[in-house]
């Protein structure tokens, strides 16, 4: 009975850290609502006003990690999640890091949208291991954010 009972314990714990990790991870909020986002999360400041202002923002869904070899390049797509109240268009501008370039290198996500469509592109000389692509989203009113984005350039 005892075995029983720790086996199930063992099995909740684990759907519990699977159902954690399915979430989409979110880099820190943007937009003209930031500010109260963050007075709302740090401070617990929760009334009207300070709740509505937080709805206005948005944040950048942090990119799942690209694979590419030295002189290839992938399609990959930049999304954000936007607050109830958000609907400014942003301006993604990539700062990739040694021998990796994205193109376009602006990007805008419009209103009514939440996504962009990019190239990564690894040069022939790239060092096989990690690196990243910085992404820094600018809202047409309120706070730039950014998010670091990883590439793992592979062998051929």
């Amino acid at each position: 009975m005892r075995a029983l009972a720790v086996g199930t314990l063992a099995l909740l714990a684990t759907l519990n850290l699977v159902g954690c990790t399915s979430r989409k991870l979110e880099g820190p909020k943007g937009g003209p609502g930031a500010e109260a986002a963050r007075e709302q999360r740090d401070h617990g400041v929760n009334d009207k006003a300070t709740k509505d202002a937080a709805a206005n923002t948005f944040a950048v869904v942090e990119p799942k990690q690209v694979e590419i070899a030295p002189g290839n390049e992938t399609k990959a797509t930049v999304r954000i999640d936007r607050g109830k109240k958000f609907n400014e268009a942003v301006t993604l501008t990539f700062q990739p890091d040694g021998d990796l370039t994205v193109t376009p290198d602006k990007a805008e996500i419009k209103s009514g949208s939440s996504s962009a469509e990019v190239t990564v592109h690894a040069a022939s000389s790239a060092k096989i291991g990690p690196h990243h692509v910085e992404v820094i989203a600018v809202p047409s009113s309120g706070e730039k954010t950014s998010v670091p984005w990883p590439v793992h350039v592979t062998k051929k």
